[in-house]
């Protein structure tokens, strides 16, 4: 299990420029890179980790043609480096300036913000979105024609935490399937459980005297009801 107040297992595998082509073999075999996943890193390159291959190498289990790599010193794994926050590249949308937006009376950001009900709530309130997190495409799409795609980014895991801004209240509807009593209960033993544990991070990085979460009310007793502890 990752920490959980550093967020999901991310990284990236580090290599000079001669080692690359071996490198980013080894992890294509086994898809544990992202899309794009290449990049400089001063005057080296950087592979960014999915992170199930974040996790894999964390536990000791990467992949034998990796892992020789990894003994041998041509490439090392760097812990927490993130790919750097993915804008949204769909058709820009420019939203109506609401007279409210010039003086809120708080700022909140949205993390797994679907198409934006979080949104349409506390805007009513007075309330100003500096930051939203969507990784699904055509969530994206809606979110950005109904409230333009300023402040919309792609994967949150892909953000840099000195990159999420301070804000006033921080939502999330974050994955429910890993907690529902439906499914298998793997909770943070499920990659998408251990999304839980950006909303930490974000919490930490933009320090919100409040925060709304949308769940299955079986997230409660998980663990016996203690998992919260730490």
């Amino acid at each position: 299990m990752c920490s959980p107040h550093d967020g999901c297992p991310v990284g990236a595998l580090v290599c000079n420029s001669a080692d690359l082509n071996r490198v980013f073999e080894a992890v294509r075999q086994h898809s544990l890179a992202r899309q794009k996943a290449v990049k400089p890193h001063g005057s080296r390159k950087a592979i960014h980790l999915t992170s199930d291959g974040a996790a894999l190498i964390l536990a000791g289990k990467a992949p034998r043609e990796l892992q020789d790599l990894l003994d041998v010193g041509c490439v090392e794994f760097v812990s927490g480096l993130r790919f750097g926050t993915q804008r949204y590249r769909g058709v820009a949308q420019a939203a109506a300036l609401r007279p409210e937006e010039l003086d809120p009376k708080f700022t909140f950001i949205e993390l797994f913000a679907g198409i934006g009900g979080f949104r349409r709530g506390l805007e009513v309130l007075g309330g100003k979105c500096i930051f939203a997190s969507e990784v699904d495409p055509e969530c994206q799409e809606t979110y950005s024609l109904n409230f333009g795609s300023e402040h919309l980014v792609g994967d949150i895991t892909a953000t840099p935490s000195e990159e999420i801004p301070r804000h006033d209240i921080l939502t999330a509807g974050f994955p429910c399937q890993p907690f529902t009593r439906r499914g298998e209960q793997g909770a943070f033993e499920d990659p998408r459980g251990e999304l839980f544990f950006e909303i930490l991070r974000a919490l930490k990085a933009g320090k919100p005297a409040a925060f709304l979460l949308e769940n299955v009310w079986n997230l409660l007793y998980i663990d016996g009801g203690h998992w919260d502890q730490d």
